[in-house]
C-alpha cells in the first residue's frame, strides 16, 4: 500500500511520467516501460497501457501508469 499510497511515490511517478516527452503514445509507453524496467512492452501491454492512459487522459493517466510500473512487481525485484 505504501507504493500506491505515498507521497513520495506520487512525485515519483510524476517525475518519471515527466521524463517521458510528448511524442505519440505508443512511443510515450515504450519509453515508460524502459526506464521503469528496462525493457519494451509485449504487443498486449503496450496496448492495455495506452488505453488506460486514454482512459484517464493525459493529465493523469501517464502519472498513474507510471505509479503502476513503478509499484509492480517486476520493479520491485
Amino acid at each position: 500500500l505504501f507504493l500506491l499510497n505515498s507521497p513520495f511515490m506520487a512525485k515519483q511517478s510524476a517525475a518519471l511520467a515527466a521524463r517521458l516527452g510528448g511524442g505519440p503514445p505508443a512511443e510515450r509507453v515504450r519509453a515508460a516501460y524502459r526506464l521503469a524496467l528496462q525493457r519494451d512492452p509485449a504487443a498486449a501491454e503496450a496496448a492495455a497501457a495506452a488505453a488506460f492512459v486514454a482512459e484517464l487522459g493525459d493529465a493523469k493517466g501517464w502519472p498513474a501508469l507510471a505509479q503502476a510500473l513503478l509499484a509492480g512487481n517486476e520493479f520491485l525485484y
